[in-house]
């Protein structure tokens, strides 16, 4: 029965009235309540119908391995069967003949320092040798790369020099910084490393102060003010040749060819 259709006669008694307007708006609450609530089962189900689909999925992944699919053996879960392995016949390791993947000696130009070390005891009489009594046979060369014992900067004083013009104007003139200088309290190269740490490295300017300090001492203290001017100038600097790269890549034949 459709309650809104209903018809309170006119003859009822007030109360009879009211409860009856109370009684048709709780049904059709009620029903308002009941039909959402069918559509919220229906939208459970279909939940419910997707999460099994993927359970299953799940499942049948779970038991991909590189056995059976594409998968490397690296990617393999702790389930999975072991691998059948085939002999073949060779020892483990890099093969004789097999060109070796270590660092390469430096020309001997570039070496700042040499050390020759000697036998420093007898392995059987367990006995102490002096490099004065022993004499070599062969030698073989290693090379280690270190960090100097201490990184000091570069403090340039430039002095700008206040002169009288010797054209005869009466002018007095005082020089300007080199403009190779720039014009900040941080030289090229600190400047770029500056940048390079924003940029490349994504430092904060605080990381950036504590960077300098750590690496080059407290005289490396600047403020990030002066690093952020650093980086500014850095950037304007390269403005040009970066639009000159991307105006030739877009006029080219061919990109991405490397």
């Amino acid at each position: 029965m459709d309650v809104s259709k209903f018809k309170i006669p006119e003859h009822w008694p007030t109360d009879a009235k009211d409860f009856a307007h109370t009684a048709i708006s709780e049904i059709q609450e009620l029903k308002a309540a009941m039909k959402q609530a069918l559509l919220d089962v229906v939208d459970l189900k279909r939940a419910l119908e997707r999460a099994q689909a993927e359970i299953r999925e799940l499942k049948e992944k779970g038991g991909t391995n590189s056995s059976n699919s594409s998968l490397p053996p690296s990617k393999d879960p702790p389930s999975a069967p072991p691998r059948e392995t085939k002999p073949t016949g060779r020892k483990q390791g890099a093969q004789k003949g097999h060109p070796g993947s270590g660092r390469g000696l430096f020309p001997l130009e570039r070496i700042d320092r040499s050390i020759d070390e000697f036998p420093r005891y007898c392995p059987v009489s367990n006995k102490q040798l002096s490099p004065d009594e022993l004499t070599s046979l062969s030698c073989k060369r290693v090379h280690q790369v270190d960090l100097p014992e201490e990184i000091q900067l570069i403090v340039t004083e430039v002095r700008l020099h206040t002169c009288a013009c010797p054209c005869g104007c009466g002018k007095t003139l005082t020089a300007k910084m080199p403009p190779e200088l720039g014009n900040t309290a941080v030289g090229p190269r600190l400047k770029a490393m500056m940048a390079l740490l924003a940029s490349r490295y994504h430092l904060s300017k605080i990381l950036i102060q504590e960077v300098l300090v750590d690496l080059y001492g407290p005289d490396a203290t600047f403020s990030t003010g002066c690093i952020s001017e650093a980086e500014a100038e850095i950037s304007a600097s390269l403005k040009k040749p970066y639009q000159d790269a991307r105006e030739k890549i877009q006029t080219a034949e061919a990109v991405h060819v490397d």
